[in-house]
């Protein structure tokens, strides 16, 4: 059955209804994400760029697009990093948190820096 390739367990359900129930929390998602974007762009970052802001997601985000990523570095004039094969939730994820952790310290270190150099 598609749901136990996938690691679902019908649980005595069909297959159809689980199916059903992830296409479900797909779009309710999909509703959050967007609205989330939309308050998001609703503020403008300074024009000059003196908000410092880090863009970190993974190329394997089955909720994002790369061109997300990619508007909101250019949106808020932020460094960008995508790590391979990175899901949705970096910091959550045991695989991806200490790279993710690693590149937010990183540019924070940066960042203290260089506001100490002022």
């Amino acid at each position: 059955m598609l749901a136990e390739s996938i690691g679902v367990r019908c649980l005595g359900k069909t297959e159809q209804h689980v199916v059903d129930i992830v296409e479900a929390k797909a779009v309710a998602a999909w509703g959050e994400a967007h609205a989330i974007a939309e308050t998001v762009h609703r503020f403008r970052p300074p024009p000059d760029g003196s908000v410092p802001a880090l863009v970190l997601g993974g190329d394997a985000d089955m909720f994002l697009p790369a061109s997300a990523f990619d508007e909101t570095a250019e949106f808020w004039r932020a460094e960008k990093h995508i790590l391979k094969g990175g899901p949705h939730a970096l910091m959550g994820d045991s695989r991806y948190w200490r790279s993710s952790a690693e590149i937010i310290l990183e540019w924070l270190t940066r960042l203290q820096s260089s506001s100490s150099d002022r």
